[in-house]
């Protein structure tokens, strides 16, 4: 990750959105999320 000239090695950055139905059903939000390795 490289930010205002400042590398971090190792790093991950991840943005997301939730819109239709990952914004209102819980399940499909869940399984979205667990796709993408995150937990909340």
């Amino acid at each position: 990750m490289t930010l205002r000239g400042v590398q971090a090695g190792g790093s991950s950055t991840i943005t997301s959105t939730l819109v239709g139905r990952l914004r209102h059903d819980p399940r499909s939000r869940a399984e979205f999320l667990a796709l993408g390795g995150v937990s909340h």
